[in-house]
């Protein structure tokens, strides 16, 4: 599949990057996923489907890496076409048996990735992800000066400028509790 094999483009302006996105449709009227990089970011962006192709493998279900390509904006890759709505709008409205489900069939597809060898320097750093999510949710955690303390909840990403934050310290009967 190439580039040029689309008969329409629906841009999709969502999401954290800044790549262009499209919902692109075939002339048989399949949909797929295109996503366009600039050419400077086109060696992480190879190596990112390499990774997307090794996680698809696992059978989580997600768009499948189809194709990847140059192009005259850039470097573009396919996949394929999921239907869905955004999970932010959508979980909320579930029923709590239902979001548990949800939530332990994420964990299970979690699990599956991190028995993944990662590659000897990865393309994708946590620094980056770290200062997107936060700049993303605007979540600033505090503890006491010199405490060791665990990130529990941001309470709803982009809704609130608190988190909760567990910090150890002893019990009466000399265990260690966390306190929020």
């Amino acid at each position: 599949m190439k580039f040029t094999d689309f008969q329409s483009l629906t841009p999709i302006d969502y999401g954290w990057s800044g790549d262009r996105k499209y919902r692109a449709v075939t002339a048989d009227g399949t949909p797929y996923f295109l996503r366009i990089t600039s050419r400077e970011r086109g060696d992480r962006f190879v190596k990112l489907f390499d990774l997307q192709k090794t996680v698809a493998a696992t059978g989580i279900p997600m768009c499948r890496p189809i194709a990847i390509g140059e192009c005259d904006e850039g470097v573009y890759a396919i996949h394929s076409w999921v239907d869905g709505v955004d999970a932010e709008a959508a979980v909320p409205t579930l029923p709590a048996e239902v979001q548990y489900r949800l939530g332990r069939d994420a964990g299970a597809y979690l699990t599956r990735i991190h028995s993944i060898s990662a590659p000897p320097i990865s393309p994708i750093g946590k620094p980056a992800s770290t200062r997107k999510l936060t700049a993303r949710s605007k979540c600033t955690p505090t503890a006491p000066s010199g405490s060791r303390a665990i990130i529990t909840s941001c309470a709803t990403l982009r809704r609130t400028a608190t988190c909760s934050v567990a910090a150890p310290r002893p019990s009466s009967t000399g265990t260690t509790t966390s306190v929020t």
